[in-house]
């Protein structure tokens, strides 16, 4: 109902407004291949896929699994942990832009502090793994990956910055493919990795990993943002 409303009003809206004359211009990959040279891009087309991938496999692929399995978490439990981090991140989505700007619109502060974070936490929560260190603190490690993840308009008007005006949604979608790109494959990797680790237990349809699989997988999330902060 709420979706017809705005349908209708955006019609009414739409009628009002004068259409530009449309030019035809010639389909090219020119705009991606100049986006694709520019060194400048490179930094942020690496850092913050890595970050946003990090937090969304956690989130929506490998969080909760972790926390049953590692954590000894309840169902329910594991499922509240992994979205009570979703607030977190969309609070830092809609803060960072207005920091951003009350501070001259800074972005290089906001970029490191957002890679940095990443990578000091994976190392915690490796390390957590390693001394066996189990509790509901583990949540303080998720709600910091949602936060760093919630930089990304940060990212995204970096790289609109970095670019001539006409790719400047050009870039934008770039940076938003190449993120969720990252996370499908680090969600896969991911799944990988765990399958060579043999199961402690597999009761029916359900598998327990050991630590030592979700050791390795947060090894490599760790070693991907040393590189990020690079």
């Amino acid at each position: 109902i709420v979706t017809g409303i705005m349908l209708v009003c955006f019609y009414f809206m739409s009628r009002k407004l004068k259409r530009e004359a449309l030019t035809q211009k010639q389909l090219t990959l020119k705009p991606l291949i100049d986006i694709a040279k520019n060194r400048l891009n490179w930094p942020i087309l690496f850092s913050c896929p890595v970050n946003f991938s990090i937090y969304f496999t956690l989130q929506s692929v490998l969080g909760k699994k972790f926390l049953e399995d590692y954590g000894k978490l309840a169902s329910s439990k594991a499922a509240f942990f992994t979205f009570i981090i979703m607030p977190f991140a969309m609070t830092t989505l809609f803060s960072s832009g207005l920091t951003s700007r009350m501070l001259g619109n800074r972005r290089k502060i906001f970029i490191m502090t957002a890679t940095s974070l990443c990578m000091i936490n994976s190392i915690m929560m490796m390390s957590a793994l390693i001394l066996n260190i189990k509790g509901d603190f583990i949540l303080i490690f998720f709600i910091l990956f949602a936060v760093t993840s919630g930089f990304l308009t940060i990212f995204v008007s970096t790289i609109q910055e970095l670019n001539p005006k006409e790719c400047t949604a050009l870039s934008a979608g770039t940076l938003n493919f190449m993120c969720y790109f990252s996370v499908a494959v680090i969600a896969h990797l991911a799944g990988f990795v765990m399958d060579l680790f043999k199961p402690e237990s597999a009761h029916g349809q359900i598998t327990v990993y050991p630590p030592q699989a979700y050791i390795c997988v947060f090894g490599i999330l760790s070693a991907l943002d040393r590189k990020s902060v690079v």
